[in-house]
């Protein structure tokens, strides 16, 4: 340790802060898909935290901002082709829409290394025992604030670490970036370990850590048991997944129309071959109205009446509200007598993608993104109704929010239905990511978590997080698989939210009042 120690410390004392702080970001971007070395994300700060080290307030916000940039940058490439190349923008203001979303993002990252150094500083409190509550402070922050944009954060680097993740099911995944975060703050307290008394404190809250990691692991461990043992009596529903795989740059002319609905019909006969309960198309698989399109609506209503199957597919769709004509992203469910049986329209929208965010504020990007589509949210979480059961949909982007998935559940859906368009991401990481946030969910709720997405990747999900089976990215395919129900098993997560990340802030602020309390009766 004494070696780790004296080589970190040399790297600092010949300004090679600014180099610790790219590692920390660099790390950061290699435990996120493509390359998804989740195992990195157990050390990945402690390059960051000895670049902070003994410094000051503004170094420390400096530190954490390279950290931040690197770190978001390296994993949010894609937005601006993705906004120029389907979005219609100018590629200026493309760069300038990537660059304005990581100097925000970036601002969390500076603001731990910041406050981490104030708590030290003036409070004696190590980064051991502060980062972890402070991280996840943050990132629940992030996932709120704006509209929210918790886009891989640190626990869903865990994605194929199965026994890790079922802490989930009363944590969420806030439950695993803080234990990520405590192994590297261990890590670093362990490498820098020096003094006698030091080390009895450092023994101490190492074994507090190693027992928080063994109760998690053997936690994970029983609920994998508990689960299997519990399905088995389960009903299960066989669900088609077709994967159209559609191009986006053809998918909106009106002359190839017939030819995307003659995609996914050939790929619906061929997938009920064997009998379906569910056929599930992806978002906005109809390029076209279907609320009012004579031609094709008849078109689709039969293939359902056909198979003898439900029909889940997303669409546009538009309404009016006092007399103005306002525009939805939704799903229609369609019944085996080819009658509308459901529809849900989207709640959270994508910023920038399918409306202007703060547009009194953001008042010049406005007319520079006038090509960004102006959506209204939905308002209802009610799961859709079908003779099997209850599901929840989720459109997109709604995939990365726990809340909605939560809510679905709570109101007895059985299992929930991604539908997604990752065309516009083009050939990036970004569909990989998009599936790997996915997944914590199913672990959230104990549910399965089926997926059409139009392009890939189209998956079933089971309650463990496990991904069952898959398709492969940008081809076009259909995917059938057996789902069990799951009936009135709500887990803690489900039924009460984000407590953990709630306690994570009042321990944070009852740390710091205590601190302050004592430092203010030192000093008199």
């Amino acid at each position: 340790m004494d070696v780790l120690s004296e080589f970190f410390c040399t790297v600092v004392k010949k300004q090679n802060d600014n180099l610790l702080a790219i590692t920390s970001g660099g790390l950061l971007i290699l435990i996120f898909p493509n390359f998804a070395f989740g195992l990195l994300a157990w050390v990945a700060l402690v390059p960051l935290f000895f670049a902070i080290k003994n410094k000051n307030l503004l170094n420390s916000f400096r530190l954490g901002a390279i950290t931040g940039l690197i770190h978001f940058g390296g994993i949010l490439y894609w937005i601006t082709p993705t906004v120029v190349n389907y979005g219609h923008l100018s590629r200026p203001v493309g760069f300038l829409v990537f660059i304005l979303l990581i100097l925000y993002l970036s601002l969390y990252m500076a603001a731990f290394t910041s406050l981490l150094t104030v708590i030290k500083i003036r409070m004696g409190v190590s980064f051991g025992i502060s980062a972890p509550f402070l991280w996840v402070c943050l990132e629940y922050l992030r996932a709120i604030l704006f509209s929210g944009f918790p886009w891989e954060s640190l626990g869903y680097s865990q994605f194929m670490n199965p026994l890790i993740i079922q802490i989930a099911d009363i944590t969420g995944v806030y439950g695993v970036s803080f234990l990520i975060v405590l192994v590297n703050s261990t890590v670093f307290g362990i490498i820098c370990l020096k003094e006698r008394e030091e080390a009895d404190q450092l023994a101490r809250y190492g074994s507090v850590t190693l027992i928080i990691l063994f109760l998690v692991v053997g936690y994970g461990y029983w609920r994998l048991q508990a689960i299997n043992a519990a399905s088995d009596g389960s009903g299960t529903i066989k669900i088609g997944l077709i994967q159209g795989n559609i191009d986006q740059k053809r998918k909106w002319d009106p002359s190839f129309q017939q030819e995307t609905i003659d995609v996914y019909r050939e790929l619906t006969y061929r997938a009920a071959d064997g009998g379906l309960d569910l056929v599930v198309w992806p978002e906005t698989a109809t390029p076209f109205y279907f609320q009012e399109h004579e031609q094709y609506r008849p078109f689709i209503t039969n293939i359902p009446k056909t198979i003898q199957a439900f029909l889940l597919f997303g669409t546009p769709a538009y309404d009016y509200r006092e007399d103005k004509v306002i525009y939805f992203n939704r799903a229609y469910l369609i019944n085996p007598r080819g009658a509308i049986q459901g529809k849900y329209d989207k709640i959270h929208l994508v910023p920038f993608g399918e409306y202007v965010p703060l547009r009194s504020l953001l008042f010049f990007i406005k007319k520079m993104v006038e090509e960004v589509g102006d959506f209204t949210p939905g308002d209802s979480t009610e799961p859709l109704q079908a003779s099997f059961g209850k599901f929840g949909v989720l459109i997109c982007f709604e995939g990365i929010f726990s809340d909605p998935s939560r809510k679905f559940v709570k109101k007895g859906a059985d299992f929930l239905v991604n539908i997604t368009n990752d065309a516009w991401f083009g050939k990036s990481s970004a569909p990989f990511q998009h599936l790997s946030m996915v997944i914590f969910r199913a672990v959230e709720n104990r549910v399965f978590v089926v997926r059409s997405a139009n392009s890939g990747i189209s998956a079933f999900i089971d309650p463990f997080g496990r991904i069952v089976s898959k398709t492969s990215i940008f081809s076009r395919e259909f995917l059938t698989g057996r789902i069990k129900l799951t009936k009135n098993k709500l887990t803690f997560y489900t039924a009460h939210g984000n407590v953990f990340a709630h306690l994570c802030i009042a321990v944070f602020l009852t740390l710091v009042f205590i601190m302050t309390h004592r430092k203010r009766r030192k000093n008199d």
